[in-house]
């Protein structure tokens, strides 16, 4: 028998975490009005009122006139005239803005992966990755992590967290190949066809609406479904990348597609070594108010993630995780809850290239209450 002691340590939600977020309106006519007030203001008003903004946000957050930046960006397709000063772009992007407390109600579910730095340790000591579940105003939860040594005794030494977050940045022009997106979107008969014939071997969303309406124009079919269809896929598999400077602690993964739009439950990290590279696999479920999925998360160094979605065909799943340990095969053992009744086992899936498949129809192990 293992002994297992119970620590002292306690991890609480701090209200004071807080992330610059994107306040969407979704309401062309209500932007438009205040822009237009912005615009009205004179110079002196405008550089006075981004003071205002800067002095009191300016030293919470990472970055700050970037952010404000790349929230004006969102809504200037709203804009008749882009012909704006910066402080003005600045501070439309401040109106745009609000904080968001991401440990608001919460800070629970714990997984944990040893550090891909260990350097400047002392003989038996392990650096060590800590990711948790953030849930804040509204239910929405994030991903967060923490950092901390385990002694060669077994102590466990967790590390300060950061004060200010960072949310990433997206990537954008995302390619993709034609194979993985056509089977993604799940197109099938005349509009496959089309797009096979159509499409390059690798292109990025905009390439491949503008494709897809020109073929609508030549042949005066609609084809707005698979435009549905190809956009969700973009919008479901993506990018996300943090500045290297950038401590863990400060990283967050908020939701930033339909699917996980209600939240990113549960996720679990593994750490997999493959001769001489290493992976971090994490895996959560994405709900978006009325459905889940379950979505992975690929990177080397916890500085950039790879996201794709996987499912078991006909099948509920929910929790899914990796175990580390690969077979002969180069193939890797899952477990997760199926239908809210059993804990259940994949016993061969393949995380090889953008695709993380789950291959067998999972193995039944016994009820589960929960």
């Amino acid at each position: 028998m293992i002994p297992v002691k119970r620590m002292k340590i306690r991890i609480v939600p701090t209200v004071e975490r807080v992330i610059p977020k994107f306040l969407n309106f979704s309401n062309p006519d209500r932007i438009k009005y205040i822009v237009g007030y912005i615009r009205s203001l004179d110079g002196k008003t405008v550089e006075a009122q981004l003071g205002q903004a800067l002095s009191e946000f300016k030293s919470r957050h990472i970055d700050f006139e970037g952010v404000l930046l790349t929230n004006y960006r969102k809504i200037e397709q709203h804009l008749p005239d882009k012909n704006l000063s910066m402080p003005q772009k600045l501070l439309i992007g401040a109106y745009f803005t609000h904080e968001y407390a991401v440990e608001a109600a919460a800070l629970f579910n714990p997984s944990i992966v040893s550090h891909p730095d260990q350097s400047n340790l002392k003989d038996g000591e392990l650096r060590f990755i800590l990711s948790l579940r953030a849930t804040g105003e509204g239910h929405i939860s994030s991903i967060e992590f923490k950092t901390g040594v385990i002694g060669p005794d077994g102590a466990i030494h967790p590390h300060q967290s950061a004060t200010k977050l960072s949310t990433g940045k997206r990537v954008e022009a995302q390619q993709y190949s034609k194979d993985f997106v056509i089977s993604r979107a799940e197109c099938s008969g005349a509009a496959e066809a089309m797009m096979q014939r159509a499409l390059p071997e690798r292109f990025t969303l905009q390439e491949a609406l503008a494709i897809i309406s020109q073929i609508e124009a030549d042949t005066n079919l609609s084809l707005q479904a698979a435009k549905e269809k190809i956009s969700d896929v973009y919008s479901l598999n993506y990018e996300l990348y943090f500045d290297k400077d950038i401590p863990i602690s400060s990283r967050v993964i908020f939701p930033s597609s339909s699917s996980e739009s209600n939240g990113m439950e549960d996720a679990r990290f593994v750490r997999f070594q493959h001769e001489d590279q290493i992976l971090y696999l994490g895996t959560y479920t994405a709900y978006n108010g009325r459905a889940i999925s379950t979505a992975a998360r690929r990177n080397q160094r916890l500085s950039a993630f790879q996201d794709t979605t996987f499912t078991v065909k006909q099948l509920p799943i929910k929790g899914w995780y990796f175990f580390p340990g690969e077979d002969k095969k180069g193939k890797y053992a899952m477990v997760g809850r199926q239908g809210d009744a059993f804990l259940s086992c994949i016993p061969t899936a393949s995380i090889s290239g953008r695709n993380t498949s789950c291959c067998k129809r999972p193995k039944e192990h016994g009820n589960s209450s929960r």
